[in-house]
C-alpha cells in the first residue's frame, strides 16, 4: 500500500484502485488454472477467477453510478 499510495478521499480512485488489484488477481488466477496439470485444483482456480471477475463487474457497475 506505501508503494501505491492510493487517495482515500476520493470514492472513484479507491474504486479504480481496487479494480485493478481485482484485474490482476483475475490475471493470476486464470494464468494459474491455465499452468495447472492438477484438475481439481484447475476447476478451483477457475472458479475463483470468475469470483474476481464478479467482483470487478461489481466494481465497474459503482463505477457507472
Amino acid at each position: 500500500m506505501d508503494r501505491v499510495n492510493p487517495d482515500w478521499d476520493s470514492p472513484r480512485k479507491i474504486i479504480a484502485f481496487a479494480m485493478s488489484i481485482e484485474a490482476q488477481t483475475l490475471d493470476l488466477y486464470t494464468r494459474a488454472s491455465e499452468s495447472n496439470q492438477d484438475r481439481w485444483a484447475t476447476d478451483a482456480l477457475k472458479n475463483i477467477a470468475e469470483e474476481e471477475r464478479t467482483h470487478l463487474e461489481q466494481l465497474g457497475h459503482l463505477m457507472d453510478a
